[in-house]
């Protein structure tokens, strides 16, 4: 019988993870390499229980059970031991007959002196009389993001059932490599269901709420050539509101995290008598976290138990410590201005935003121009936490602001400090302006988002069709555009569902660098596939 010996390299799936080398010489950079496999390290018709793996320089084992995959999968792992430089791996059951087995280490055995990951990490063998030799490829992606998902598992099942992730350990499964990418070598020929996991308990099954899935939407036939797909990654939107923390922050403020937003939130003290108006949330709109503000000087313990309800559910009771006041040194209100650098935006509203939101302030404050006119302009309340100047600010000038003492009041009692602010605007030159010409052939709703860079969102519109969009004055940077096929027709981006199985709302981003400099005028076309 021909022995034949498959030792292979996974695509971007070795990482070096360094440790202090020993003094005296250069550092050892390169990774172990298997020298000998024995007995009958790939195989064909193998009926051994063990495998023994021979390397070029002493080795370590890392965590086997998170970094070895067996495919396919056995009821029980196989045991790894080391001995100096091989390494033994023993089967606990006997092996199905006829079929291909692989053995992908990952960075799961290292050198022993700078624990790096070998250079060879897949072991192929097969129990009947030849290796399975299909493969195929993907990649998974964050389903909102489109950002690539790294260490996501790959599970490629027989049963098609829409529940087989929860029940059953997939036939062939893989992880994912910095880039989101995976690969699928030495597969039998036949069809497959696909998912994918982020399996945050290691046991390779769809079992815990705050797990991520995806999927394919059609059956994966291995025979066809040169296949890849792309996976998206999302977490579904199919389970009860509970409650993940509530817990006490500064004085007075309460940081309460749902599992997913909701529409009302109320707290209710156990043994305490308070109003309606005990608390105030520091948004308007409440997400799944909420800062609350209370008067806990009013409270007679510093320890005591809150009923958190939802969309009038109570979720939870949880008994926790409440910081008490520092009378003598109390957390007083700040005060930013929506200025960057010392430079305002001429054509946007001067806001003044707080970290507590606001109890009462004083209605005028004094504003400087150009250090020689003065005048005192009103203020408005537009937010829980801001306020807006009512003043229109000109191109090319200095102004100054100044804020006296106990200008406002928040909602615990506490008066601010006196200060001045300094800022000036720029030209109209300095800016620039983008026109935005969206040719759409679909006819579902869509949600176009102009962002930063750093994804922070600047405009949102809803439409259908064809459409033109003009921004103007745009600082100088990098910009991007996102948009979301809005197939419900709600307003927001919709997250798929596992049973039954929907995909996310689509997403796609603008794929051109959009960069802008003092003085641009751009008009770009951006045409939507279907």
């Amino acid at each position: 019988m021909k022995h034949l010996v498959y030792i292979f390299s996974v695509f971007s799936l070795l990482s070096c993870a360094q440790i202090e080398s020993p003094t005296g010489g250069p550092k050892d950079e390169q990774p172990s390499k298997i020298v000998k496999a024995t007995p009958g390290i790939g195989e064909t018709n193998f009926e051994g229980t063990e495998l023994k793996v021979v390397f070029d320089e002493y080795i370590v084992l890392g965590n086997m059970a998170q970094e070895a995959i067996v495919s396919p999968p056995m009821a029980e792992e196989p045991s790894y031991k080391v001995n100096n430089k091989a390494l033994k791996i023993t089967f606990p059951e006997n092996l199905l007959p006829n079929t291909t087995y692989t053995i992908n280490l990952g960075n799961g055995v290292k050198d022993f002196h700078e624990g790096i990951a070998l250079d060879s990490n897949v072991l192929v063998f097969s129990t009947g009389n030849y290796i399975d030799s299909l493969s195929f490829s993907g990649v998974v992606k964050n389903a909102f993001s489109l950002s690539p998902q790294e260490s996501i598992l790959v599970l490629l099942f027989e049963n098609s059932d829409d529940s087989i992730p929860s029940k059953e350990r997939p036939y062939y499964y893989t992880k994912t490599n910095k880039e989101g990418q995976f690969k699928f070598n030495f597969l039998k020929n036949g069809n497959f269901t696909l998912f994918v996991l982020k399996d945050n308990n290691n046991d390779r099954l769809y079992n815990l709420p705050n797990e991520r899935i995806g999927f394919i939407d059609n059956a994966i036939f291995t025979s066809k050539v040169d296949s890849s797909y792309s996976v998206l990654l999302f977490e579904p939107d199919n389970k009860k509101q509970y409650l993940v923390s509530l817990k006490a922050e500064d004085q007075g403020k309460l940081v309460l995290i749902l599992n997913k937003p909701a529409e009302t939130i109320d707290l209710n003290i156990l043994g305490k008598t308070f109003k309606k108006s005990w608390f105030e949330s520091d948004t308007l709109l409440v997400g799944d976290t909420v800062s609350i503000w209370t008067d806990f000087s009013r409270l007679e313990d510093t320890e005591t138990e809150i009923v958190v309800s939802a969309d009038e559910v109570v979720l939870d009771t949880v008994k926790i410590k409440l910081k008490a006041f520092d009378t003598a040194k109390p957390k007083l209100p700040t005060i930013t201005p929506n200025v960057n650098n010392g430079n305002a935006k001429y054509f946007d509203a001067l806001i003044l935003s707080t970290d507590i939101p606001i109890k009462s302030w004083k209605d005028s404050i004094l504003f400087i121009q150009n250090s020689t006119d003065s005048m005192f302009v009103s203020v408005s309340k537009v937010g829980s936490k801001k306020l807006k100047i009512i003043y229109t600010l000109e191109q090319d000038s200095k102004y100054s602001l100044v804020l006296p003492d106990s200008f406002l009041t928040d909602v615990l009692g506490f008066k601010s400090k006196g200060t001045k602010i300094d800022f000036k605007t720029k030209s109209d030159i300095e800016y620039a302006n983008l026109k935005l010409n969206v040719e759409l052939d679909a006819t579902e709703n869509v949600i176009l988002q102009f962002m930063t860079k750093s994804g922070a969102i600047i405009r949102q519109d809803l439409f259908s069709g064809n459409k033109s969009f003009n921004y103007q004055n745009l600082s100088p940077g990098e910009y991007q555009f996102k948009l979301i096929f809005d197939s419900n027709n709600d307003g927001v981006w919709t997250t798929g569902k596992y049973i039954p199985r929907t995909q996310p709302e689509r997403v796609i981003f603008y794929s051109e660098k959009l960069e802008m400099k003092e003085g641009w005028d751009k008009d770009i076309t951006w045409l939507i596939p279907e």
